[in-house]
């Protein structure tokens, strides 16, 4: 179909479907946390509009690093891992970049 550059699935440590995760590899604490930010983002976007983002996010956005949706995964799982003891809200946060525009 011409598409360059797509994902290499097999070297995923874990992917997300809906609210279903499928690791490849040792569950750790920041692979877990990132992933459920997908879930997230999935309930909060519902699955057409999850997709649909995440495919204009990956051709707009010059491959996987670009899709919107894994930066935002990205920077709360950072934030978490920097210091797992300080308490954020990821629904919030995840509301915040869709309200504003950021996906």
């Amino acid at each position: 179909m011409g598409f360059k550059d797509l994902p290499d699935f097999a070297h995923m440590a874990a992917i997300t479907f809906v609210d279903a995760v499928a690791f490849r590899e040792e569950v750790t604490l920041p692979v877990l946390f990132h992933e459920l930010v997908h879930v997230v983002q999935y309930e909060l976007l519902g699955v057409g509009q999850f997709v649909s983002l995440y495919v204009e996010g990956f051709l707009n956005g010059g491959g996987y690093e670009g899709i919107p949706l894994e930066k935002n995964a990205y920077e709360l799982d950072a934030r978490f891992s920097a210091n797992p003891k300080l308490s954020f809200e990821v629904e919030a946060e995840v509301r915040a970049w869709k309200d504003n525009g950021r996906f």
